[in-house]
């Protein structure tokens, strides 16, 4: 039998088995392959992709004469990855494709940020004062 982990994608190609080998896995190989080998085939490493790449996939799913299906496994990705990307970028709200965190995550940062900038100057402070208080007596 063969083995999917034989046919992962090298780097840059196509995530798409079918595409790039022509092996095409079926239910009974997964569950089969599931129960005698560890979970660790399965898992792989998160894909991120840049902001250009999401924004260029969207504009060709974008093109009437194309769906985004086959645009979608043109470009190796997941059809509902790029429909939630289109969708993303329709909306009006918030510029698209932000990254990662919250508007309270950039809030806390640059509030932590502060906090360490104001120490620092107390802390120069208070070693100023004391230096000049030992200077005058």
């Amino acid at each position: 039998m063969t083995r999917i982990a034989d046919h992962a994608p090298h780097k840059g190609a196509s995530c798409n088995p079918t595409i790039s080998t022509g092996f095409h896995p079926t239910f009974a190989d997964i569950s089969e392959k599931a129960h005698h080998e560890p979970l660790e085939v399965f898992m792989t490493q998160r894909r991120r992709y840049s902001r250009e790449f999401k924004h260029e996939a969207v504009e060709l799913a974008r093109n009437p004469s194309t769906s985004i299906r086959q645009v979608a496994l043109e470009l190796g990705l997941d059809p509902n990855m790029l429909a939630r990307w289109k969708r993303e970028a329709d909306r009006d709200d918030a510029p698209a494709f932000q990254g990662s965190g919250t508007a309270r995550d950039q809030e806390l940062a640059a509030v932590r940020r502060e906090l360490a900038r104001v120490t620092k100057e107390r802390d120069f402070l208070r070693d100023a004062a004391a230096f000049f208080a030992r200077e005058s007596s």
